[in-house]
């Protein structure tokens, strides 16, 4: 038997009435830099999901250090 697990793909999608609001936030400083944080709302007020944009350049860091 193969242990490996295979990739289903997308099992549901569903278009969506949401907010996005985009914040700029940081002090601008090594230790807390200015970047942006997206976080999507539904209609009720209730926060759905937040993405800081400080996750994107340590990813991108991490991957440039391994090349």
């Amino acid at each position: 038997m193969d242990k490996r697990r295979a990739m289903r793909g997308t099992d549901s999608a569903k278009a969506m009435t949401v907010i996005r609001t985009v914040s700029l936030i940081g002090e601008g400083t090594k230790e807390n830099p200015a970047r942006f944080l997206y976080q999507y709302w539904d209609l009720k007020g209730n926060l759905l999901a937040s993405h800081d944009t400080i996750l994107d350049s340590i990813s991108e860091n991490i991957s440039h250090r391994s090349n």
